[in-house]
């Protein structure tokens, strides 16, 4: 049986996955991210995003007051690349 385009949209880890807010930088500016991005590459930010006990699993938003806003901004286009690009030599599963 064939899926539907809703099916798989909801069935692809990151797609389908919940936001997930940070507060990044001295200005705290809010950056959403899908959950599902950091599945496969970062397993300490997969825990804090999607463990469902640490506070911020559970308020879904995380202050990264330490980070710069552009060098989170960057991290994300970066994973963003690596996941939907078909040709990436880095593609993680």
């Amino acid at each position: 049986m064939a899926l539907t385009d809703i099916e798989r949209f909801k069935n692809n880890s990151v797609l389908g996955s919940q936001g997930f807010h940070f507060l990044a930088g001295q200005k705290r500016r809010r950056l959403t991210i899908q959950a599902g991005l950091v599945e496969n590459i970062s397993p300490p930010l997969h825990t804090l995003i999607n463990n469902g006990i640490m506070k911020e699993s559970v308020s879904r938003e995380a202050v990264l007051n330490d980070v710069e806003e552009d060098t989170f901004v960057a991290l994300c286009e970066r994973l963003s690349q690596v996941l939907f690009d078909p040709f990436s030599q880095q593609r993680c599963k």
